[in-house]
């Protein structure tokens, strides 16, 4: 598979996962992919009131249940997102592009 396919499988796949995370009540205020300058990788970034009222750990364990209604379907796991407050610099940004 090359890798321009694999990305846009990714795209598909990070859209499907917020369609899923929207079906389960869990907020995304905005989501985007990034890779950053110093990664190897690219990344689902997701700002979320959920990250905002109860904190990366709980938002990670609702993240993780949802990605397991719709696995195996999924080339997106838990290790390729990246929760972050609504109110981070970078989701700030993004939301007014």
């Amino acid at each position: 598979m090359d890798q321009v396919t694999l990305v846009d499988e990714l795209k598909v796949d990070g859209r499907k996962l917020v369609d899923q995370l929207s079906q389960k009540n869990f907020d995304v205020t905005v989501a985007f992919w990034l890779k950053a300058s110093d990664e190897t990788d690219w990344f689902l970034y997701i700002a979320s009131k959920v990250v905002d009222e109860f904190g990366r750990r709980e938002a990670y364990q609702r993240l993780n249940a949802a990605i397991h209604d719709v696995i195996p379907r999924l080339l997106v796991s838990l290790f390729d997102v990246k929760l972050i407050e609504t109110d981070s610099p970078i989701a700030k940004d993004v939301l007014k592009v």
